[in-house]
């Protein structure tokens, strides 16, 4: 009874507040209380409430889909403080089973503080609305960034906050944290807990996004995965596995959770709309750059400018943007007047930003639509490059595709290896631990689901369109040979 009162007196403080030991304390609503203890991880404490680390409280974690389901406003802090969660019970779990195996534990101690690091911080590169603006930053241009690249710069340069601090651990700890996220680092076992096909930060992430969009799409046996997860040890090397003889089934829970919330949250076409219409406003805003518009580079945040524009992107400049100031930019955006570019601009900030009013789609069913929808962005690039039109900025090719478990066959085929590099494919798979043995999930006799997933593709093909333009865009698409609805 006096364990009941002591949690919920301590669910009703604020987020990081500190309970009566002293440890530091967030209420989350997926794994209920995530505690840091003090002073043993005084290091975790002061990366989460460094400038870098609470940026990501305003990076969403979903992008524009709180435009489709309205609950999902959670942020990559939040996603980023479940991951780290996540990886501490695993750690936790794994110790715990193999405490009889003493070589093993002590193998695991000395990487687990690389570990943890890892997955409180493996997400801090994103910039505004995760993963879209890659897409428009630096694309197409030398010096494009990706965010795992961000976030090794951010985790290694001395400039970085972040970096001083993982310095006063060890001089070494950047290195082996920024190798861990870069699938370097000597200890597969610390690379399966953070990038995996079965990994802390998927397993957050489903859970997570299940929950705030409300579509229940995300459950499945968390609780009892974590218990069947063990150590196996395959050529010499240590790996993250599942027991064969209990594990199986909450692992194809795990990937027929993955295969829904794609179908219905990742690839919703209404969500892939506004992204689509997001993206054609930042590159928009790119071109007006590029042209040298000074009144419309007035109305810019300027560290926004030099991310969208020609000249290279600092480090202090992109940890200065995030989703509040592409927001607020927008915002700015709508009341633009002037030339008849920087109007265009203005009407497709307002349907965005003010009206919701969503890009229609033409679904492409077959490769003769889609090579008609690639002949009319050709055409497009083609006009705009001449001056002629501004339509390029109210279309776009969409062909998201996702495998739900890449199987052994998949990945040698994506990659065009062949069957004397199956071992190095083989590294990727989610290993079961069968008898003395352990083996590719998709290989074990009672894994049925997985297989009839494995190497299955949800893709979804669409060219999306502004409305305001559809009898002109119409047109355009019959003269290229496709048929819009």
């Amino acid at each position: 009874m006096q364990n009941l009162v002591r949690r919920l007196t301590t669910m009703k403080r604020k987020d990081g507040a500190k309970d009566r030991s002293g440890h530091k304390v967030f209420c989350d609503p997926v794994h209920d209380l995530i505690t840091f203890r003090l002073p043993e991880e005084e290091l975790l404490v002061k990366l989460i409430d460094s400038v870098p680390f609470q940026r990501l409280r305003r990076i969403s974690q979903l992008g524009v889909t709180s435009l489709v389901f309205h609950g999902a406003e959670h942020s990559r802090f939040a996603h980023s403080l479940g991951v780290v969660h996540l990886v501490r019970r695993i750690l936790a779990s794994l110790k715990e089973r193999h405490r009889s195996q003493i070589a093993w534990v002590e193998k695991l101690e000395v990487h687990e503080p690389y570990i943890v690091l890892a997955a409180l911080l493996h997400d801090i590169g994103h910039g505004p609305y995760s993963h879209l603006f890659e897409t428009v930053a630096g694309f197409g241009r030398r010096y494009h960034k990706s965010h795992e690249d961000w976030t090794i710069e951010i985790l290694t340069n001395p400039k970085s906050v972040v970096c001083q601090l993982l310095l006063e651990h060890h001089k070494e700890t950047p290195d082996k944290v920024a190798s861990i996220i870069k699938r370097s680092y000597p200890s597969r076992l610390a690379i399966d807990l953070i990038s995996s096909q079965l990994d802390g930060d998927r397993l957050d992430y489903l859970m997570r996004d299940s929950l705030m969009t409300g579509t229940g799409h995300g459950h499945f046996d968390v609780e009892w995965l974590l218990r069947s997860m063990l150590i196996g040890e395959r050529k010499g090397r240590q790996r993250l596995c599942v027991d064969g003889k209990r594990g199986i089934q909450s692992i194809e829970g795990y990937a027929h959770a993955r295969h829904l919330m794609h179908v219905q949250v990742y690839f919703h076409k209404t969500g892939r709309a506004f992204e689509a219409q997001l993206l054609n406003i930042l590159l928009f805003a790119r071109h007006l750059l590029d042209k040298g518009d000074k009144t419309f580079a007035k109305s810019c945040n300027h560290s926004l400018a030099k991310a969208l524009g020609k000249s290279q992107t600092s480090m202090e400049d992109y940890l200065a943007i995030d989703d509040v100031v592409v927001q607020a930019n927008m915002n700015e955006w709508t009341r633009l007047k002037g030339s008849k570019e920087r109007r265009e601009l203005a009407a497709a900030c307002r349907a965005f930003y003010h009206e919701r009013k969503p890009y229609g789609f033409v679904a492409l069913d077959d490769e003769g639509s889609l090579e008609a929808a690639r002949e009319v962005i050709k055409r497009l690039d083609e006009e705009l490059q001449s001056g002629k039109s501004l339509l390029r900025f109210s279309v776009h090719l969409d062909t998201c595709e996702s495998p739900i478990y890449k199987d052994v066959d998949y990945r040698r085929q994506a990659n065009g290896q062949s069957d004397e590099q199956d071992e190095i494919v083989r590294e990727e798979s989610i290993w079961v631990k069968a008898e003395d043995e352990i083996l590719p999930i998709e290989e074990h006799p009672s894994a049925n689901v997985i297989r009839a997933l494995s190497g299955v593709s949800w893709s979804g093909r669409r060219l999306f369109y502004d409305r305001r333009y559809e009898r002109t865009l119409d047109a355009l698409f019959l003269r290229c040979g496709l048929s819009p609805e």
